[in-house]
């Protein structure tokens, strides 16, 4: 008779392990596929800030305020060594505005360009109410072009971003309404 006591309180510990397991793989289903939305959502982040670092870099907001232009004149070209054997070359130039001499720098990386305006006059566009904030104006037509495809590429990035978190949202959505209907299938009835 021992034995067959043992034997019940075992199929009852099993019966009660086994209902306690599956409670606890019911609830841990929900849990990660929260977890896994907010990973996917923080993995996304990046493009989102890529797109706007571009559209910023496509807008040239730092170049907005220089409505002024004046003719100054490169005076100093030092070739410097980037990453990846990329040889870059660190323009100084000068320019005056109102009797005051200011001087500036630009990178550039075209060695052609380079080369064309050692020693010649370049066009500097300049803030007024601040003078060092400067830069040498280059071929409108190519910057225009540059800056619009900066900027076409961040809303493409944006728009990618946005159509990931409404898929994630969305895939979220769909795998908590199957997990619902398992759990309560008297309820879909």
């Amino acid at each position: 008779m021992k034995k067959k006591k043992r034997k019940r309180k075992t199929a009852n510990q099993t019966s009660k392990v086994s209902s306690e397991t599956k409670a606890l793989s019911d609830s841990n289903e929900i849990k990660p596929s929260v977890k896994g939305m907010i990973i996917a959502l923080i993995a996304c982040v990046p493009l989102l800030i890529l797109g706007i670092v571009l559209i910023y870099i496509g807008l040239d907001l730092d170049k907005k305020p220089c409505t002024a232009t004046t003719q100054g004149v490169v005076t100093e070209i030092n070739k410097t060594h980037g990453s990846h054997g990329i040889s870059y070359y660190s323009v100084t130039y000068t320019f005056e505005v109102n009797g005051k001499e200011f001087t500036s720098k630009f990178t550039q990386s075209d060695t052609t360009r380079i080369v064309s305006i050692e020693g010649k006059g370049v066009t500097v566009c300049y803030d007024p109410d601040a003078p060092d904030n400067s830069y040498v104006k280059e071929d409108d037509e190519a910057e225009e072009t540059g800056d619009r495809l900066l900027v076409g590429v961040g809303i493409m990035w944006i728009i990618f971003y946005l159509l990931l978190t409404w898929f994630i949202f969305s895939f979220h959505k769909e795998l908590k309404d199957s997990q619902n209907k398992k759990s309560h299938p008297r309820r879909n009835r």
